[in-house]
């Protein structure tokens, strides 16, 4: 059944279950992608956004962006 869910998920919004569930939780609680960083060991947000765009390959404003239209 969770792979069902987890592949129409992803041919119908091109999201992996993951990647949905994280947005999910992201905007329920109202968590700041800065506060999440600094929490994590970043001292900068140039820091941060440098290797979430690495990662990623957005911006963490696009990735948010990204998000809010899904």
């Amino acid at each position: 059944m969770s792979f069902f869910i987890a592949l129409l998920l992803f041919t119908k919004k091109g999201k992996t279950l993951p990647d949905k569930t994280l947005t999910v939780w992201v905007f329920a609680i109202g968590i700041h992608l800065f506060g999440l960083a600094l929490d994590s060991g970043f001292n900068s947000k140039s820091s941060f956004n440098s290797v979430f765009k690495k990662h990623k390959g957005l911006t963490p404003s696009q990735f948010l962006n990204s998000k809010k239209q899904v």
